[in-house]
């Protein structure tokens, strides 16, 4: 049991230097764009590369993971982290700059794969839940830290410091990737699987809720700052205080949602977080104060990270139950359809607000939720009287 946690620890802390070094491109905008004559369309189109890549490579990462073990696939991640970060420290243009958010891309989709593939096939099924929704916090952790580490060593230190301090700590956390053996599920049976099983229902609908929590945040992200600015007046540290605040709700309850699912289930958690997201989701931009504001943003993270809590486990009991423990290619679906939600989501989002209003974008993409919330109860209604898939074995 205290190697299993040193384990899941140390695969803990994999998830927080990727989410990390992720976060350090975003205070940076301003200097790329000046520094490099980047326009907005150029600066968008490379924050946007990191989706692509990491769609790209997700499948390809959930593949090898089943087929030759997660402890290649996350060394071989870890690597590409290292090189990615080392580069944009040395990066002059802005092909350099896209090649870099290409390898960060990548690296983020073998990481992601192999480090959840890994915990879960050594949690417990009974644990699941609860023990990646502390990872998931981890994570979060890391999401914060990134952008406000990589602000401060800029300053203080210029441009390179936060890409090479970060880059050493990659590669002394990917000496473990090296010598550790990791857990590794059925090889037979991971042979023989494959992404099929997007014709199973069950899988489709947690997919798609994957992609509807990443479509989501993708919309906000560049949306939200802008209603703070014209609604509220705020400045850019008090946007970074918004988006700080959402993050610490979404990842702060992750443990609780994990547990509580461990505990009663986990698909009695989906419809009612589902739900409150698509209710609260308007509120973002009808708040008539601050007060209002902060307190719909919280209730739409909680929500919207209880619609997602339970997808991770679901997926590994569903692939339990058919006798495949394809860990790996589950996780890559959860990838490639987060990565589709996060790089549709400012498009659609804007394209909305630019036919409508903030208001407006909110409130169509809030319907379509409640329809994506009909079929799932229409679904589970179904399936109702069959036993719980997250108690096998009862």
């Amino acid at each position: 049991m205290p190697t299993t946690r040193l384990t899941l620890a140390w695969l803990s802390l994999t998830l927080f230097m990727e989410a990390l070094v992720y976060g350090l491109i975003t205070p940076l905008a301003p200097y790329y764009a000046r520094e490099l004559n980047l326009s907005a369309g150029q600066l968008g189109s490379f924050f946007a590369v990191y989706s692509l890549a990491l769609f790209a490579a997700s499948f390809p990462a959930g593949s090898a993971c089943d087929r030759l073990g997660h402890r290649p696939v996350l060394a071989a991640g870890m690597l590409l982290l290292a090189a990615s970060t080392l580069l944009f420290a040395l990066v002059h243009n802005l092909w350099w700059l896209v090649l870099a958010r290409v390898l960060q891309g990548a690296a983020g989709a073998a990481i992601w794969t192999a480090a959840l593939a890994a915990a879960t096939a050594l949690l417990p099924r009974q644990q699941r839940g609860s023990g990646l929704g502390w990872m998931m916090a981890v994570t979060g952790l890391g999401t914060i830290a990134g952008p406000v580490f990589s602000g401060v060593a800029f300053h203080s230190l210029g441009y390179a410091a936060p890409f090479f301090s970060t880059a050493g700590l990659v590669l002394v956390l990917a000496l473990p990737a090296f010598g550790r053996s990791l857990s590794e599920t059925n090889r037979e049976a991971q042979e023989q699987s494959g992404y099929g099983n997007l014709a199973d229902m069950k899988i489709l609908m947690i997919i798609l809720l994957v992609a509807a929590s990443s479509f989501s945040l993708g919309m906000l992200e560049p949306l939200l700052p802008l209603h703070l600015t014209n609604r509220f007046h705020q400045n850019s540290r008090d946007i970074g205080l918004m988006f700080g605040y959402m993050s610490l709700v979404y990842f702060g309850t992750r443990p609780f949602w994990g547990h509580l699912g461990d505990k009663k289930g986990y698909l009695p958690l989906i419809l009612p977080g589902l739900l409150v997201t698509a209710i609260s989701l308007p509120a973002l931009a009808l708040a008539p104060d601050l007060v209002s504001l902060y307190a719909a943003a919280g209730v739409f993270s909680a929500a919207c990270c209880a619609m997602t809590t339970p997808c991770l486990p679901l997926l590994a009991e569903y692939s339990d139950r058919k006798g495949e423990e394809s860990y790996g290619r589950s996780y890559a679906l959860v990838n490639a359809a987060y990565s589709v939600g996060l790089l549709l989501g400012p498009a659609a989002g804007g394209w909305l607000t630019d036919c409508f209003s903030f208001s407006g974008a909110l409130l169509a993409f809030s319907l379509l939720l409640l329809l994506l919330g009909a079929g799932f109860y229409k679904y589970t209604a179904r399936t109702r009287q069959t036993p719980s898939p997250t108690r096998p074995g009862k």
